[in-house]
């Protein structure tokens, strides 16, 4: 196991310098014609806040839709539900 160890670290280094090597490239950047090199950004304001509305509780009644269930029970009654 330790003789695989020091070829393979060696490998992975190699393999990183020579991804790191850098080659002078003689071609510049040329931007493409009629688009604006920065767009015009609006500031947003983030907070961390809600709508206070959205803590109060509903005042309506509540309908049931299609595939909604109760289970009702009576209290003090063992066999009601």
């Amino acid at each position: 196991m330790k003789n695989i160890i020091l070829p393979g670290a060696l490998a992975l280094v190699l393999v990183a310098l020579a991804g790191c090597a850098s080659s002078k490239s003689s071609t510049a950047f040329t931007p493409v014609p009629g688009v604006p090199a920065v767009a015009a950004a609006t500031p947003v304001k983030i907070t961390n806040e809600i709508n206070p509305d959205l803590l109060r509780p509903d005042t309506s009644l509540m309908t049931l839709g299609p595939g909604d269930q109760i289970e009702a029970e009576l209290l003090g009654t063992a066999g009601s539900r």
